[in-house]
């Protein structure tokens, strides 16, 4: 939807929300999808576009617009008449980390992340997991992520460039198979923002702006963390949780982060499937992940009393089991423990919900 259509949308919210001056006024989840022209995903790097979810939590209507997603927009939608004033952010991959790398910034008007599925390190989650390039990954979005912006109103001049990269993306295997690396002719002049990440096969100060990891002790926002087990990004999930609960800039910060694991692949329509390839995990693998949400900000951009913090901060799906279907493991935190060393073979590794301090650290 075009900027003159969100503002229109806008509009009819506020005559909406004249028309009913009864009603309670509503708060702002913001999914932000950025046009991938900067290897950096901060907003003040890139031109973004946000897709603005305004759910009256009360009577669970929703509208659903595009927004220039600036920050000083996101200061003007959280000053409108009909809103509450109170931001969060939701949606998962690479929306999740658009979320995780805003944190540290600390908005004033942000009030809660939900993240699904979500990066929070390009070079360790995206580029050069365990220190291996991800070819098939990266030039393969790299290929859609150039043609996206293409399919419409092109010029003359770039509908040569549309054409290559939509043969590229009907034949992504050529590309995978192309040498030098440093070469992939489809993107070049169009999306050159690919090749320099290929200069730093190293972790460092090239990449360190888009770790989180360097900025948990900035984080002050309460956070949902919902990964999978068979999720690409399990790892960033983790360690986002793990890290923002041990040094999240204040004590509210760190003890309202949430943790859920499933059994599941990556994606939105993949939460709550019980069936995962040939693995059917049974009906404990159900989860509500829409309603999920709207609970969430129920309680934090509406201060609604639901429960929804109640219980233990971490829930994972217990893997392993010999039956079809495997249950719910739910505790207040969970130590991997191991008579020697958790990470080596042949161990007896077992979940305990009590530090045993002579056998190693939390997980």
């Amino acid at each position: 939807m075009s900027e003159r259509n969100a503002r229109c949308a806008l509009l009819a919210v506020e005559q909406e929300s004249k028309r009913n001056a009864c009603s309670p006024k509503i708060p702002l989840p913001l999914c932000m999808k950025f046009m991938l022209n900067s290897r950096f995903p901060f907003p003040w790097r890139m031109e973004p576009s946000c897709g603005l979810m305004c759910i009256d939590l009360a009577h669970r209507g929703t509208i659903l617009f595009w927004w220039n997603a600036s920050p000083t927009n996101w200061r003007d939608g959280a000053a409108r008449p009909w809103s509450n004033g109170a931001v969060g952010m939701f949606d998962g991959s690479y929306s999740g980390g658009t979320q995780y790398l805003l944190s540290p910034t600390q908005p004033v008007f942000l009030k809660a992340l939900f993240v699904r599925e979500g990066m929070s390190d390009i070079y360790r989650d995206i580029a050069f997991r365990g220190g291996a390039y991800q070819l098939a990954l990266n030039i393969g979005w790299a290929i859609d992520a150039a043609l996206a912006p293409l399919q419409q109103g092109v010029t003359p001049e770039l509908t040569s460039a549309r054409a290559r990269l939509e043969q590229a993306a009907q034949n992504k295997e050529q590309w995978y198979l192309h040498l030098p690396l440093t070469s992939c002719p489809p993107l070049e002049g169009i999306a050159d923002w690919y090749f320099p990440n290929l200069a730093h096969p190293e972790d460092g100060p090239y990449w360190w702006p888009t770790s989180l990891s360097r900025h948990f002790h900035e984080v002050d926002v309460p956070i949902m963390h919902l990964g999978g087990w068979f999720d690409v990004f399990l790892g960033s999930t983790l360690r986002c949780f793990q890290g923002i609960q041990a040094q999240g800039k204040t004590e509210n910060c760190r003890l309202n982060q949430r943790l859920i694991i499933g059994p599941w692949i990556h994606g939105p329509s993949q939460i709550g499937e019980h069936l995962v390839g040939e693995l059917d995990f049974g009906p404990h693998a159900a989860f509500d992940l829409f309603e999920s949400r709207l609970q969430w900000y129920d309680y934090w951009l509406k201060n609604v009393p639901n429960g929804v913090m109640d219980g233990p901060p971490v829930r994972v799906f217990l893997m392993g089991q010999p039956v079809v279907g495997g249950r719910v493991l739910a505790a207040a935190r969970y130590y991997l423990s191991a008579d020697v060393s958790p990470w080596r073979n042949g161990t007896n590794r077992r979940l305990a919900q009590q530090r045993e301090p002579h056998l190693c650290a939390p997980r």
